[in-house]
């Protein structure tokens, strides 16, 4: 047996959670209990299954003369190790040794889960003999609404007999006298409670509130049951509907938001295909006027062609030519003009002399003979050397090498010796055409 206590005792130590964290949980009962240090007939209260004795010390911080049950020796030898008033016995057969209305407040903070169910009835129907007019039975317990606790958590103790939902044990107060009951859901996450965040679906099977109590008032006269009007009405806790409520209307909310991205993708789309068919008119309609175009252009082209051909265009050809050049004179001015026209007419000639000057030898030395007697060789060997005017004629290779080399050369002969150069290409010239 007391192999089994110890294995109790590390199983709580472990899961139940400290001495300090234990006590602040229980703060929440305050309010229910305070007023009753008015009521008269003493401050006493009794706590089944008290274990290690933390709602005990808070009793009689607020002023309670207070006393723990419990069927565990070791469990108790912590309270006791704290000057606390406990026993060692059933929490039935104590209750039935207790004179009637005696103490102002019951509880049994998680034993009604560790109990059958007939032995629960008997304990709350003592309860109620035991409590004062307005007196209080607080029972706390795991809540099955809870998912993970109903279906998990709550058989992780091995001593626990079965869940109890909240309605159950309600109804049980009610059936056996109590005036009126209250369920109060304890130790849910303060976000879940706030509301602030948004909602998995796993916190909708952990988020309900994990443990519940009810509080259970005794029949009393209305100025006793009024100083505890407030901490009836007070809600708290977080339900399973609540929780669900808040995702249901979070998935609307998300799936709502879904849809009307989808229209706004639906609009987007039917405006982009709008979009594209009138772009595809326009290319259309473009296409068309490209076509006419170079349809216009073909015909225009052939229009011009046969213009060309005509015998008309030939006969004002003059007419044409005489007016584009009266345009030019009136554009760059008579003297311009003039020499441009001169320009262009002496060129072709003065190329054609120089190339049949430079064919023929004999011409080719009389021309530059007499260029030296008349004084004008040296002028006409700078221009040429200069090259500006024979570019302009385009005549830079062939017979002007020749005339350049031959004429360059006889310029520096005596005049005896360019008499024997020429007799001698005479002669030269005469075999070459013989042969």
């Amino acid at each position: 047996m007391n192999d089994q206590q110890d294995f109790y005792r590390a199983f709580e130590d472990k899961y139940r959670g400290s001495r300090e964290s234990i006590k602040g949980r229980l703060d929440v009962y305050r309010p229910f209990v305070e007023p009753l240090l008015e009521v008269g007939g003493g401050a006493h209260a009794i706590d089944l299954g008290c274990g290690r004795g933390e709602w005990l010390e808070l009793l009689g911080d607020i002023g309670f003369e207070a006393v723990g049950v419990d069927l565990s020796s070791g469990m108790l030898e912590a309270a006791k190790s704290r000057g606390l008033k406990v026993e060692l016995e059933d929490v039935v057969t104590y209750l039935q040794k207790q004179p009637e209305a005696s103490a102002s407040v019951v509880s049994g903070f998680h034993i009604a889960e560790h109990l059958p169910f007939d032995v629960l009835q008997r304990l709350i129907e003592l309860a109620h003999r035991v409590l004062i007019p307005g007196g209080l039975l607080i029972l706390e317990t795991p809540n099955p609404e809870n998912v993970t606790v109903g279906a998990n958590s709550f058989y992780l103790d091995p001593t626990h007999e079965r869940p109890i939902p909240p309605e159950l044990l309600s109804f049980l107060p009610e059936y056996y006298g109590f005036c009126r009951t209250r369920v109060l859901r304890l130790q849910e996450q303060k976000w879940v409670s706030e509301g602030a965040s948004p909602l998995r679906l796993l916190d909708v099977f952990e988020g309900v509130s994990p443990d519940y109590a009810v509080v259970a008032q005794k029949a009393a006269s209305e100025e006793v049951t009024g100083l505890l009007n407030d901490a009836f009405s007070t809600e708290r806790g977080v339900t399973l509907a609540a929780l669900t409520g808040r995702y249901d209307s979070q998935v609307d909310t998300a799936l709502a938001r879904t849809a009307e991205l989808a229209n706004q993708s639906a609009d987007y789309a039917e405006r982009a295909m709008a979009e594209a068919r009138l772009a595809a008119e326009r290319a259309g309609r473009a296409e068309v006027i490209a076509d006419e175009a170079q349809a216009r252009a073909t015909a225009t082209e052939t229009e011009l062609a046969s213009v060309y051909r005509s015998r008309s265009w030939r006969i004002t050809a003059p007419l044409r030519w005489s007016a584009f050049q009266v345009s030019l004179l009136r554009k760059l001015g008579p003297a311009a003009r003039g020499k441009a026209l001169i320009r262009k007419i002496m060129l072709p000639v003065i190329a054609f002399l120089v190339a049949f000057i430079g064919s023929r030898p004999r011409l080719r030395t009389w021309c530059v003979t007499m260029a030296q007697r008349l004084g004008l060789y040296s002028r006409m060997r700078s221009l040429y050397h200069g090259g500006g005017f024979f570019r302009q004629v385009g005549t830079s290779g062939g017979a002007f090498q020749e005339f350049r080399s031959s004429s360059e050369t006889l310029g520096e002969l005596t005049p005896h010796a360019r008499q024997t150069y020429f007799k001698l290409r005479t002669a030269m010239d005469r075999k070459r055409k013989q042969a």
